[in-house]
């Protein structure tokens, strides 16, 4: 049986076990891959209802970094109260290699759209709601846990770690003497994780109203300045390249001063806490944690680089 055999089997034989009804008939039934996941592989599959409608999901295969049953727990646990609450997709189903999710019809930031003053300070209260959820998971933050275990896994597979050693060391000691408060984290908001809700645009919403943040993957709680630093990093980013190594890097894209004060100052105010002397914390806070996400996004790539099989420059983007 062929890979794409195989894979269209495999997502049949789980969409009927979750979903049951009319995607227990084979005959409807259709798989295919969805483009965008730098960490995991994504397929929608769909079928047909008796009245001729298309019924779509998202099929989300782990990629090989994500192998840790406990991260994998966690993720699920986070991603079900998320849907439960209207603030990302809902879940379908969790099994050992993945989960089936809601598909949302729409579609994702460009890189560009991130700097539209509306859509910014949009994409900043929903931080600041997220930031002030309540879930029930590890309250200790886990980002130096998880940038020792970068370290070390790039040691394990034969990374060169010379060029690491002491931006490493630098930014450990500054993991460690932090005084960024502890928040729920997302960890992980850029342009392909900001989505434009289709349905919510028909329906009379407008673009700033659609927006949902997606992907919760990296979601724990963590240090409020590395989910700042790590999105403005994002702004540098650009993924939409369709050729090698399938992204752009401009680092004059950071966020000027302005930029940060206005994103800052609608997260604030989303929380009802504006002040200067918070703005300026989160500004202090910025400049602490963008070179930490910049070392712990480059570890991130060299593993990623080993062992993932999507196709992407991650050597060249660490």
């Amino acid at each position: 049986m062929s890979i794409e055999k195989e894979l269209s089997e495999k997502a049949f034989q789980l969409c009927s076990k979750f979903l049951c009804g009319e995607w227990k008939d084979r005959n409807n039934f259709k798989v295919e891959k969805l483009n965008g996941g730098l960490t995991n592989k994504l397929y929608i599959c769909s079928t047909q209802t008796g009245e001729g409608k298309i019924k779509k999901v998202v099929l989300r295969i782990y990629g090989l970094i994500m192998q840790d049953v406990n991260a994998q727990i966690t993720e699920s646990v986070v991603f079900a109260i998320l849907g439960q609450k209207e603030l990302g997709p809902k879940l379908f189903g969790a099994f050992s290699e993945g989960r089936l999710e809601e598909y949302i019809p729409g579609r994702n930031l460009k890189t560009e759209e991130l700097r539209i003053p509306e859509i910014s300070t949009t994409i900043a209260t929903r931080l600041a709601d997220y930031h002030e959820l309540e879930v029930p998971m590890s309250r200790d933050p886990v980002l130096l846990e998880q940038f020792q275990g970068y370290y070390k896994r790039c040691e394990q597979l034969g990374v060169n770690m010379e060029r690491y050693k002491e931006p490493f060391k630098f930014c450990s000691q500054l993991i460690q003497n932090t005084r960024s408060p502890i928040v729920f984290c997302h960890n992980d908001v850029h342009e392909g994780n900001i989505l434009i809700d289709k349905e919510k645009i028909d329906a009379g919403s407008s673009m700033i109203e659609s927006l949902r943040l997606i992907d919760f993957e990296y979601s724990a709680y963590g240090f409020r300045g590395f989910d700042f630093a790590n999105h403005f990093n994002e702004w540098t980013m650009d993924y939409s390249n369709t050729k090698w190594p399938h992204y752009h890097f401009n680092q004059s894209d950071f966020p000027s001063n302005d930029q940060q004060r206005r994103f800052i100052s609608a997260y604030l105010e989303q929380q009802g806490k504006l002040s200067e002397d918070s703005i300026v914390q989160i500004m202090e806070e910025v400049m602490e944690f963008a070179m930490v996400g910049h070392v712990y996004w480059s570890l991130w790539s060299e593993i990623q680089a080993k062992v993932s099989d999507i196709e992407f420059g991650y050597v060249e983007q660490g």
